[in-house]
């Protein structure tokens, strides 16, 4: 059963740090950081110019380090970040004149106890700020306007971390890889790509993807984290068609993401996943094999279809084998996410906008389908249960779902489902789990899971009992309201 917690006022979505102790709020005067368990207050940092409309800005976002030691203020107007660790220290990065454009995004960096303040301007300028000394270097010619962000942080325990920039120069793209906190790249190099569009790195740290436009040939490179080019995908150019003519398109990939096991890469209507130690192709999973010539593989595939009748009772309805519906085949697969162990993998059908696939990775087949009542905006894998998915839609509700059992998802009821005309607004959920916080502050006991969205959720129960938190907030014309 859920229970609701007092609401929070706050004019922001709350963020949950990476450690999964604190929650991050925002009001017009204070920001303020509470414990995810207790929602007892953490720290409190007083806003420099509370009465200044530019404190809450334009696409401003709240941002945690990854050590959860500091917490960023970003709009496109400045950065301000605050230590956890020492309250004395703030820092304010702001934009001047605004030659540089808007600020895009914020990074804190940090290696070998030292750490800068990575900040990335609209029109490609990046500074980079040593919180020690002060200083700030620039660097230039940052991609901007791909599918993500031009730049990728290897963070992986045990090893140095490594920034690559994606830079445009001449009309060739390159790479830069920086040791931080040094300002100088040990490796930069020139990318034989068309149109470079992503770039990201493994969860094992040991590769960095970059995704070509579809008009190369071999529109995936593999490259090793000290920059040398390890694979390309396909191996072999596409021959041409006719001889002397051009050379076939390519897949046309939308999108790489990593699991634990594989690269996987998203095309039309199917999936293609790489070995993530040699990169050897499997055969492209389509969605439409729901419907497969083997009887018992098709009757393995469990569909739940959300219902809702005149009273406004929510139930889910079991569709097998052919009553189970195809994906589009003129639309893209989206929203791509691999569990953390790499078993299952969710996407989704842009042609559906209510559905979300589950795709097991041993066999490579898919494993189960769920088709909600209302678009699905977000599927969130659980970070420590590899088989908990989140799923969160545009009219606000949450269902939890246990991709393994043999029951239907949960539907989590809250306060902002039922909302007046007058108090319409977004809801967000977010999931963080809970292993240590800063060292300046010992975390409070327990906890195993927790989502988050702007303020605070409830403590619900689950199976095993896992506790399992949700911070639930909606933007209204009042401000915003928190639930937990």
């Amino acid at each position: 059963m859920m229970e609701g917690s007092q609401a929070f006022q706050s004019c922001h979505f709350a963020v949950p740090s990476p450690c999964g102790t604190y929650i991050a709020s925002l009001t017009q005067q204070n920001l303020y950081v509470q414990y995810a368990i207790s929602l007892s207050p953490a720290f409190t940092f007083p806003l420099d110019e509370p009465s200044q409309p530019t404190i809450v800005a334009e696409n401003q976002s709240l941002q945690w380090s990854p050590q959860s030691t500091f917490l960023m203020l970003v709009s496109t107007q400045g950065v301000h970040a605050y230590s956890l660790q020492d309250s004395s220290v703030n820092i304010h990065v702001s934009n001047g004149s605004g030659s540089l454009g808007k600020i895009y995004a914020a990074e804190v960096l940090s290696d070998s106890g030292r750490e800068q303040l990575m900040v990335v301007w609209e029109f490609g300028s990046v500074n980079l700020w040593d919180l020690s000394t002060g200083r700030a270097t620039e660097i230039g010619d940052l991609k901007m306007g791909g599918k993500t962000s031009p730049w990728a942080l290897r963070r992986q325990k045990g090893r140095p971390e490594v920034l690559v920039l994606l830079m445009r120069r001449d009309a060739q793209d390159l790479l830069s890889f920086y040791l931080p906190p040094s300002l100088v790249p040990f490796r930069s190099i020139t990318l034989p790509t068309v149109d470079a569009q992503a770039i990201s790195w493994s969860i094992c740290g040991r590769w960095l993807v970059v995704l070509d436009s579809p008009l190369n040939s071999q529109p995936v490179l593999v490259f090793t984290p000290d920059g040398f080019l390890f694979r390309q995908y396909p191996s072999l150019p596409t021959p041409p068609s006719t001889p002397g003519g051009e050379g076939a398109p390519s897949p046309g990939f939308k999108s790489a993401s990593w699991s634990s096991d594989h690269l996987v890469l998203s095309s039309a209507s199917e999936l293609t996943l790489l070995s993530s130690r040699a990169f050897s192709p499997s055969e492209p999973l389509p969605l439409s094999s729901i419907h497969t010539s083997q009887r018992s593989l098709e009757d393995s595939i469990v569909a739940y279809q959300e219902t809702i009748n005149a009273a406004g009772q929510r139930s889910y309805d079991t569709l097998t084998g052919q009553l189970i519906p195809l994906p589009n085949a003129k639309t893209s697969i989206i929203d791509v996410r691999a569990n953390p162990t790499g078993s299952y993998i969710s996407c989704r059908d842009e042609g559906n906008d209510t559905a979300v696939y589950i795709i097991s990775t041993g066999p490579q087949q898919v494993h189960s389908l769920l088709i909600l009542h209302s678009s699905i905006r977000r599927a969130i894998w659980h970070p420590t249960r590899p088989n908990l998915l989140l799923v969160l839609t545009e009219a606000r509700t949450l269902h939890i779902w246990d991709v393994t059992s043999t029951q239907p998802p949960i539907h989590i009821p809250h306060s902002f489902e039922t909302l007046s005309a007058q108090e319409k607004g977004r809801v967000e959920a977010r999931q963080a789990s809970n292993s240590s916080g800063p060292k300046a502050v010992p975390p409070p006991p327990s906890t195993a899971y927790e989502a988050a969205s702007p303020s605070p959720a409830a403590p619900r129960r689950c199976r095993k009992e896992t506790r399992v938190r949700i911070v639930c907030m909606i933007s209204s014309l009042d401000g915003r309201r928190c639930l937990r």
